[in-house]
């Protein structure tokens, strides 16, 4: 299986929104090679695509973390 998201990346100052996924229902996230967005990591705009096989079961979960707050801009996401 395969996460893939186009991205427009706004963010300044310490924001940093990392991506993670879970297997188990949530109890657990593991954060996704690759999937740091910031000012400096993964800037502008563009597709993020991983395999997200080892997260794969009945009970799947991603989520977009907000893991700081600086400049208070934006990761805009689409056609997840």
């Amino acid at each position: 299986a395969v996460l893939s998201f186009d991205y427009t990346n706004t963010l300044s100052g310490g924001d940093t929104i990392v991506v993670q996924a879970s297997g188990d229902g949530g109890a657990s996230y593991t954060t996704l090679a690759g999937g740091v967005f910031s000012s400096s990591l993964n800037s502008g705009s563009g597709t993020f695509s991983l395999d997200i096989s080892a997260f794969i079961a009945a009970n799947t979960r991603v989520r977009f973390l907000v893991s700081s707050v600086g400049g208070e801009d934006r990761l805009y996401v689409d056609n997840v």
